[in-house]
Parts: structure tokens; C-alpha cells; sequence
């Protein structure tokens, strides 16, 4: 189960496949620390990647706690006249001090379908359900939706809604998610490769921090040490955790799911290709493809979006990377392009 904000502690519950996933609360001042021991084994196999469903789960945080994510009301509007089981999706988040394991389960290192991997929580062990469904009827007995449901009610109820919720909210803002996600990898694999471990892992939340093979996670209400299963460790970047930190440390590898670098560019409209100063320079297509990319950016996306053909953007974009105003990354089989601090510093003048 996940432990958060509260006053008190709350029961968790174990699991085989998942265990006690901690939160770091949003706005609160508790300086309780888990110290997470690695092995050089763990260092070695640290791994950045992304997952829909931890994603999807952040995003339902949002809407059960908006006060403590102002970054992401623009979600709030897109929740009309669901026809999803809202309640049930959000009543599942409505402590803030933890969320059932079912709802965090080991990322997948593969490139999965959001809606096939969401589809899947309905598999979930039923031991690891059970212990959910016993901690949601203790924390609130009035409930009488978790007293009168059983474990695979509760699964086939869950995956059903995440599945429906995910389509009607969460896909039209799919594409801007993944982009988000895949440049901040991008730049946490670069620091850990250029400056190591310690550079990296410090930058990624204010509560977290690494010494000496020691992960400490600053988590309101745990105090404890724990030993590393030598697995390595799994750090999911998400568009909607922001300010929040959460960490599953019973599951092998552990996970720890951070806010990504350049959250609020998920609200910023695209901007439309304008005539510019720069055009005579760059050229009006070069110039397009520049303030478009806010957010890293395919080939073929860029020219879906700005009506060019798929080798014309490419040879703009070879071009200008030889210039040193884009650099790329893979993210799977696409090569993802984003501006450098030249682009940046370019185009912005222009804005």
C-alpha cells in the first residue's frame, strides 16, 4: 500500500507481487527518512523508463487531491459526464496517505499499449487485491462500496474504469505525455553516463538524495532501513506526480516514480508557424519546426503538424542539429528531437 500525507499512520498491507508503496507528501514538513541500501550491483542497474499505469495513477491523484496539484487543473476540465466509474477510481485514491498496491504494479520495461497494460490490472494477484480491499474496509468502514465488494469485483471494477477513463481523458494528451517523458530520460541518462549516480539522483526530487550507496527517501511517517534486493532500481518520470514523489520499495527491482523535467509544457498550446524576423535567415519551415518544438517532437509528428513531407523535416532537422540548434534522442524505434539552449535562446526573442 502507499503511505502519504495524513496525521497518522495507516495500515499497509503485503503482498508477493508488491508491497508498501510510500508517497512523499506534497506539503508537509515530516522529516521521516527510509534509507534504501545498494549494492554496486544496484548502481549498475539503475534503470529511467516510463509506465501508463503509474502514469495513469498520478493523473487520478490529480483529480482526487487538485488542491495539491495546481500545475494540472487543465485535467479537472477535460472530467465531464464520465462514463467511467469515476467514484470508484477516485475513491481508491482518497486517502493521501496511500493507494492500494494493485495500483502500482512493477513497471514494464517494454513499449506497452496504455490501454492493454491498464487492461491487465484485472490479473493482479488476488492476495495482493485482498490485502487492498481488507486496509480500504478498515480506513473506511462507512464505505459500505468496499464492505460489499469482493476481490475480483473489485479487480474487474478497476481495470474496467482505468481502461474507460484512459480513452475519454488521458489519450488525446497521450502523445505530449510520452514526448515529456522520454526528453527527461533522455537528460537523467546523460547526467548518470557524464557525472554518475550521485549528480543524477540528487537532481531528481528534493526528497530524495543518495550518499555513499544509500537511497533516502524523506517519506511523512516511515523511519526505516532497508536492503536493496539487487535488482537495481526502476525511476519512472511522470507529467502528473508533480510536487509529489512516490516509491514502491518491497517490489524487486524497488521503483521510485519522480515529477519530469518540463511538466507544464503538457497545457501550453502548440504554437502556430508565423512569419518571423528569422524567416529570411532560417527559412519559414526551419523557423515552423523550431517553435514547434516545445516539447521534444518526431519526424513524422512534425510533419503531420505542420503539413510538410516526412524528408523535407528531416533534412531541416539534420540540418539543424549539424548547427547545433536541435540534439535527439531514441525513445524505442523513434528518434525524438528537441531544442538545445542555442534553439532556446534563438527562437525566444521571437515568442
Amino acid at each position: 500500500m502507499r503511505a502519504g500525507m495524513g496525521d497518522t499512520t495507516l495500515p499497509t498491507g503485503g503482498s508477493v507481487s508488491g508491497g508498501t508503496t510510500l508517497s512523499a507528501p506534497c506539503d508537509c514538513h515530516d522529516t521521516s527518512v527510509v534509507d534504501l541500501a545498494l549494492e554496486p550491483d544496484d548502481l549498475a542497474a539503475i534503470r529511467f523508463h516510463p509506465d501508463p499505469v503509474w502514469e495513469t495513477v498520478a493523473s487520478l491523484g490529480v483529480l482526487a487531491h487538485p488542491a495539491h496539484h495546481p500545475l494540472h487543473r487543465g485535467l479537472l476540465e477535460r472530467v465531464n459526464d464520465p462514463d467511467w466509474d469515476h467514484d470508484l477510481l477516485v475513491g481508491l485514491l482518497a486517502s493521501e496517505r496511500w493507494y492500494p498496491s494493485t495500483l502500482a504494479p512493477v513497471p514494464s520495461r517494454s513499449q506497452d499499449d496504455p490501454a492493454r497494460a491498464l487492461a491487465r490490472i484485472v490479473e493482479t494477484d488476488e492476495q495482493v487485491a485482498g490485502g487492498d480491499l481488507e486496509t480500504l474496509r478498515r480506513t473506511f468502514p462507512d464505505q459500505p462500496r468496499w464492505r460489499d465488494t469482493s476481490v475480483p469485483q473489485l479487480l474487474e471494477e478497476t481495470s474496467t474504469a482505468l481502461v474507460g477513463y484512459f480513452g475519454r481523458v488521458l489519450a488525446p494528451l497521450w502523445e505530449r505525455v510520452e514526448d515529456i517523458t522520454s526528453s527527461d530520460i533522455a537528460y537523467r541518462s546523460s547526467t548518470l553516463a557524464s557525472e554518475g549516480v550521485g549528480a543524477t539522483l540528487d537532481d531528481l526530487h528534493e526528497r530524495l538524495s543518495y550518499d555513499a550507496g544509500r537511497l533516502r527517501l524523506r517519506m511523512s511517517g516511515h523511519h526505516e532501513h532497508r536492503s536493496s534486493r539487487g535488482n537495481g532500481v526502476r525511476f519512472v518520470p511522470s507529467v502528473f506526480r508533480w510536487p509529489c514523489l512516490v516509491a514502491e520499495l518491497d517490489s524487486s527491482p524497488p521503483v521510485v516514480s519522480y515529477a519530469a523535467r518540463g511538466a507544464g509544457r503538457l497545457w501550453e498550446s502548440l504554437p502556430q508557424a508565423e512569419s518571423t524576423g528569422l524567416d529570411p535567415v532560417l527559412g519559414r519551415s526551419r523557423v515552423a519546426i523550431l517553435t514547434q518544438l516545445e516539447a521534444p517532437s518526431t519526424t513524422t509528428r512534425l510533419a503531420r503538424l505542420l503539413r510538410l513531407s516526412n524528408g523535407t523535416v528531416s533534412e531541416h532537422l539534420t540540418a539543424m542539429q549539424r548547427a547545433g540548434l536541435l540534439q535527439s534522442s531514441r525513445r524505442g524505434r523513434e528518434v525524438l528531437y528537441e531544442r538545445t539552449s542555442l534553439g532556446h535562446a534563438l527562437i525566444s526573442p521571437q515568442r
